[in-house]
């Protein structure tokens, strides 16, 4: 399976630098993107681009993250798509940008409320970033085998998408807490 072929995962998280990306391709793994940040491997020279993207697995969206999303939607990479109370409208726009394929993405449909839903999924997180890491363990993913990278809390990642600046603070502050608790994030 994958697994065998792939012993490490990398989250390319919102503060993602092109640099990152060189360095993981090196060795085989497997990559998923918080939502916009996939729009780094527009800044990598075009072989290596092909190659982060032939290693993409999926992204995990709640549909605000802009060109990189828009370009893995084009790219058929299955989308982990989020709802929240807020993006309706966003939703509605990356669904029909996916209908639009001609090899529509596939798409797994996550939540975070208390409530079971049918058809729908709620593997925890605050941001994309955390999301891609409670979607991988929630599939048995180790830890020890996740990159977190361009994840940070000291700054709003350029690859993040519209936000309000001192929510998203806090957001990432539960993102540290959630990526702790899975032993991702030590310090």
């Amino acid at each position: 399976g994958l697994g065998d072929v792939y012993k490490r995962q990398a989250i390319l998280g919102a503060a993602i630098e092109s640099n990152e990306i060189v360095r993981i391709l090196d060795s085989p793994t497997l990559i998923v993107a918080a939502d916009g940040a996939s729009g780094v491997l527009s800044e990598i020279p075009k072989s290596l681009s092909e190659l982060a993207w032939s290693r993409m697995a999926c992204i995990v969206s709640d549909a605000d993250g802009g060109y990189g999303t828009i370009k893995a939607v084009s790219r058929s990479v299955p989308i982990i798509l989020h709802a929240h109370g807020d993006n309706r409208e966003d939703w509605l726009s990356l669904i029909q940008e996916a209908e639009s394929q001609t090899n529509p993405p596939d798409l797994v449909l996550t939540h975070q409320t208390p409530s079971k839903i049918n058809g729908m999924h709620n593997p925890g997180g605050f941001t994309d970033g955390d999301r891609a890491a409670c979607f991988l363990t929630a599939l048995g993913v180790r830890p020890s085998s996740i990159m977190m990278l361009g994840t940070r809390t000291d700054i709003v990642g350029r690859w993040s998408g519209s936000t309000d600046e001192p929510r998203k603070s806090e957001k990432l502050r539960w993102m540290k807490r959630s990526l702790q608790i899975q032993g991702l994030w030590t310090d």
